[in-house]
Order: structure tokens, then C-alpha cells, then sequence
């Protein structure tokens, strides 16, 4: 008797109720999905990937403690996901989104500086970092160990909310 695997417990993401017209191509072609305060708890597998062409997703104010199931959304090139209860991006989809250029995620549960540099590394293209309010943010030397694993160019945001770049300066936000 072969065992199934039940879906997670909890409420399953529907990128579906967020579009208007549900027809393959306008699945296809959207660019942005807002799924903000909507109370998932888990990005169900095979739901994102036919949005090929996703650019901007919004995941801000859920429960998600897992970061899965978006490998295929390797076009992303924002993610908003602040204020869950993410604990770590190791094993995640994050470091299969290789187009993307901003990550906010501040105000979640990330712990462990050193493992999530290796995570950030793979993000070539991360021009802008939010992980204010995670307890790694406040790890000695956090901006240092950032700016060193990518690009000078990225912008941090400070817990304060101010912006600064990889140099030191701030930004008006």
C-alpha cells in the first residue's frame, strides 16, 4: 500500500483569487500577484509555476514559516515578504530566484547570519535587502558580513528604517 502525502496543514496560498481572468494566458502573462493579509500558512507545490512570467509577488503579513514551492518563478524580481514567521531561507526557493533585485523580509523569525550570507550569495542580481527586525539583524557585524557576500551596491535597511548603501551612506527612502 503506497502512503499518500497530505497537504500541509493550515490555509493554502490561491494566487487564482487574486486575478481577475483565469484563462492560461492571462496566468501567463501576469506580472504582479498581491497576496498580502490574507492568512496563508503554505505556497501549495505546482500553484505558482504556471505564472511564468511573475515579476512582483506580495506575501507580506501571512504565516508562512517555509519559503517553498516558487523554484519556478525564477523571473521574480521582487518578493515582499515581511511580518511572517519565517525562520530560515537554507533549503528554501530563494536561491533558485535568480533574477531577483529586492527582498523584503523584515520582521520575521531569521536566525543564523552566516547560513543565510550562503543563501544571499546566490542572489547575483540583489540590488535591495530588508531583514530588519529578524534576530540575524542584530548579529555583530550583520551589514558588514551582508555588503561583503554581495554587491556594494546593495541597499540595507537599517532598523530605524533608514536605507544605506554598501558604502555606509544613507538614502532618502
Amino acid at each position: 500500500m503506497e502512503a499518500t502525502l497530505l497537504p500541509p496543514a493550515g490555509k493554502a496560498a490561491d494566487p487564482y483569487a487574486c486575478i481577475g481572468t483565469k484563462n492560461a494566458k492571462h496566468v501567463q502573462n501576469c506580472l504582479a500577484l498581491y497576496m498580502n493579509d490574507r492568512g496563508i500558512d503554505y505556497l501549495p507545490e505546482g500553484v505558482f509555476e504556471r505564472f511564468i512570467d511573475l515579476k512582483y509577488l506580495w506575501l507580506m503579513r501571512n504565516n508562512l514559516a517555509k519559503l517553498e514551492n516558487l523554484d519556478e518563478n525564477f523571473r521574480l524580481h521582487c518578493l515582499y515578504l515581511s511580518k511572517n514567521r519565517l525562520t530560515t531561507f537554507v533549503d528554501s526557493s530563494l536561491a533558485k530566484l535568480k533574477n531577483l533585485e529586492e527582498l523584503h523580509a523584515s520582521d520575521n523569525q531569521l536566525t543564523d547570519l552566516h547560513e543565510h550570507i550562503e543563501v544571499l550569495k546566490k542572489l547575483r542580481r540583489l540590488k535591495r535587502l530588508d531583514l530588519k527586525g529578524n534576530p540575524l539583524a542584530h548579529e555583530t557585524k550583520y551589514r558588514l558580513h551582508v555588503i561583503n557576500a554581495g554587491d556594494s551596491r546593495v541597499l540595507l535597511s537599517r532598523a530605524d528604517g533608514t536605507i544605506i548603501d554598501g558604502g555606509g551612506t544613507d538614502q532618502a527612502r
